[in-house]
């Protein structure tokens, strides 16, 4: 049985219980959220809201915020990685493992793994970065240091640090960029509470 405190979060016992490694202090995960096969770590001061979804195995560092109805699906082979101050704006789905649409056979979870076709490969989402609502992150990506995502992408290939990409043109481009030593600036501060 989960233990929820009086503020509606889930216990440190909980948490452990659920698959989480190392809790840090301060941690604020809603028991609304649902977790599957979880194993990893969750650092200080972070927070997952009601409604997300957590699988496989995934490490989140401190200062992280996961919004609600975000789906993170990390996978035993293919690790999802929050580092320090990141954060996955609302509705924004994480695929360590994916079905690949492209390949002739069934994507469907239901029938045997060798009539499947499967993508895997680890994420990372740098320190600092935020990830804009609706976006879709596929397998082998890493967001940087720093990175601003727009709203409602589908991210299938890597974004160097601090750029800020958006829908333009019916594609991913990139549009501006963030100050990425201001940015380690301010998580070094942010770390520090």
């Amino acid at each position: 049985m989960r233990q929820v405190e009086d503020d509606g979060h889930l216990s440190e016992e909980a948490l452990r219980r659920l698959g989480f490694s190392e809790v840090g202090s301060n941690v604020q995960v809603s028991s609304k959220a649902s977790f599957y096969g979880v194993s990893g770590r969750i650092g200080n001061n972070s927070r997952i809201d009601d409604f997300s979804i957590i699988k496989g195995r995934v490490d989140i560092g401190a200062c992280v915020h996961i919004a609600a109805y975000v789906h993170v699906g990390g996978h035993r082979d293919a690790v999802v990685t929050l580092e320090d101050c990141s954060a996955l704006s609302c509705h924004v789905s994480v695929f360590a493992a994916s079905a690949d649409y492209r390949a002739s056979a069934i994507s469907n979870p239901t029938v045997p793994v060798e009539l499947q076709a499967n993508l895997l490969g680890p994420i990372t989402f740098g320190a600092g970065c935020v990830v804009g609502a609706g976006c879709v992150v596929l397998p082998n990506v890493v967001v940087g240091e720093g990175t601003s995502v727009g709203a409602n992408l589908i991210v299938h290939r890597s974004i160097a640090a601090g750029k800020v990409v958006a829908l333009k043109n019916g594609r991913m481009e990139i549009v501006g960029e963030r100050d990425v030593e201001t940015i380690r600036r301010f998580v070094a501060i942010a770390r520090g509470t």
